[in-house]
C-alpha cells in the first residue's frame, strides 16, 4: 500500500525478502549477545566454583589441624592421668604405715589442676563452615 497510495509514498517500504533478512540480522545479534551472556555468566560461575573450592580445601585443613592438636593434647592429658591412677593405685597397696607417709607426697603430684577441656572450636571458624553455635556439639563439665 505504501509504495501504490500518493498518501503513503514517503513510508520506507522493504520487500518481503527484504525484511526477512533484516530480521534475520536482527535474530543473529540476538543470539550472538546471549552467547556472550552465559558465556561470561559460565566463566563466572566456573571462578566462583573454584575460589570456593580453594576454601574449602582451606578449612578441610584447619579443621584437620585443629583435630589432630585436640586429640594429641587429650592423649597426653589420658596418659598423665593414667600414671597418677598406676601411682595412687601403688600407694594403697602399700603398708599403712608406708601409706601414711607417702600419700600426702601423692596427692600434692597428682593435684595439677581440674580436667582441661579441648579448646572450643573459634566463631570465626564456625561461621565460615557454617555451623551455628547451637548446633555445635559441647563438652559438659558437670
Amino acid at each position: 500500500m505504501c509504495d501504490r497510495s500518493q498518501k503513503h509514498r514517503t513510508h520506507t517500504a522493504l520487500s518481503i525478502a527484504e525484511a526477512a533478512q533484516e530480521y534475520k540480522k536482527q535474530t543473529q545479534d540476538e543470539r550472538q549477545k546471549i552467547v556472550a551472556e552465559f558465556q561470561q555468566l559460565r566463566q563466572f560461575l566456573e571462578e566462583q566454583e573454584r575460589l570456593l573450592l580453594a576454601q574449602l580445601e582451606q578449612l578441610d585443613e584447619e579443621t584437620g589441624r585443629l583435630q589432630t592438636d585436640t586429640v594429641r593434647k587429650l592423649s597426653a592429658q589420658i596418659s598423665h592421668l593414667s600414671e597418677q591412677i598406676g601411682e595412687l593405685e601403688g600407694t594403697c597397696q602399700k603398708p599403712a604405715s608406708e601409706f601414711v607417709q607417702d600419700v600426702r607426697s601423692t596427692l600434692s603430684r597428682c593435684e595439677t589442676g581440674p580436667f582441661q577441656p579441648p579448646e572450643e572450636i573459634s566463631p570465626e571458624l564456625d561461621e565460615r563452615v557454617g555451623v551455628s553455635p547451637g548446633k555445635r556439639l559441647r563438652c559438659r563439665r558437670h
